[in-house]
């Protein structure tokens, strides 16, 4: 993997997308699509951290430390707003181009992978006891804390819609299928430990999240002027996410048969209502499965 993120580093800022150009004294890449700077100092850290332990399939070192992190995060943000957010959205940037150009190096393919939906609920209430600027910082805390999940566990963000992040994990020889899976519960994790730790010590209500995940192959294509993902696995993906409790993990059916039989035991059938119009391949409604949150 490390190897592979190299490559693509090297290429990115060797395309056209970016200006290399020097500013206030200091080395940068400039982005002359979305008019973002990007220090060089900044990216030889992110790339050591994106290469580093997580992908190895190391344990990360002090993972308490993670969570502490991102309280530190939250409630700096949340006191000084956006203009505080600039250094802090790097990662978030790099790894979307990272995303962008794996997909445009297997443009016009099918591949296997699992996609993943994690949408934030509760942000409306949220939004009635912060102003815009909070908000709006509050929701890019959650997509780069979710962002830096996902790139620990191997996937790519393909995009983000709103206060939703929309991952997916390309199949490899040594990950079991379970990198989305693991995602998923570290991302949990992260919301309670992290994000809404801090939200409660400056007394506001926490947040809740529904994850998602289905599995199956989906052709890569440039669609208008932009790279993207078609077929139903994408769809599948984001209807299970709809009917997940909060801060639950709904996996459909192929996602479901392709893990361990221990891991399935943590999961139950959830029984559809007569709206759901999905139908497997003998015609019977298309099966979800859902784990049980914690209280």
């Amino acid at each position: 993997m490390n190897s592979e993120i190299a490559e693509l580093v090297k290429s990115i800022f060797e395309s056209e997308k970016f200006e290399k150009i020097t500013k206030n004294g200091e080395t940068m890449y400039f982005d002359k699509e979305m008019k973002v700077y990007i220090p060089r100092e900044n990216i030889t850290a992110l790339v050591h951290e994106i290469t580093a332990d997580t992908h190895s399939g190391k344990k990360v070192d002090n993972t308490d430390e993670h969570y502490d992190l991102c309280q530190v995060r939250v409630m700096r943000l949340l006191k000084k707003g956006l203009p505080d957010f600039e250094n802090l959205s790097y990662k978030t940037v790099f790894m979307k181009y990272l995303s962008q150009q794996f997909l445009m190096s297997n443009t016009n393919s099918e591949l296997w992978f699992s996609s993943l939906y994690v949408d934030l609920v509760g942000s409306t209430l949220m939004s009635m006891k912060l102003n815009n600027e909070q908000m709006t910082t509050l929701v890019n805390v959650f997509t780069q804390e979710m962002t830096s999940i996902v790139s620990a566990n191997n996937g790519h963000v393909l995009k983000y819609a709103g206060d939703a992040v929309i991952a997916f994990f390309p199949k490899t020889n040594s990950n079991k299928n379970t990198d989305a899976l693991k995602c998923a519960q570290d991302m949990l994790n992260m919301l309670e430990r992290g994000i809404n730790s801090a939200l409660i010590r400056n007394d506001f209500d926490s947040l809740s999240i529904r994850i998602g995940i289905e599995s199956g192959t989906n052709k890569i294509m440039i669609v208008g002027h932009t790279v993207d993902i078609i077929g139903k696995t994408m769809n599948i993906a984001a209807k299970v996410t709809s009917i997940a409790r909060p801060n639950g993990i709904a996996i459909g059916a192929n996602y479901y048969e392709e893990l361990p039989t221990k891991i399935q035991k943590m999961f139950s059938q959830i029984e559809l209502d007569s709206d759901w119009k999905y139908k497997a391949k003998d015609g019977s409604a298309y099966k979800v499965f859902e784990n049980t949150p914690s209280e």
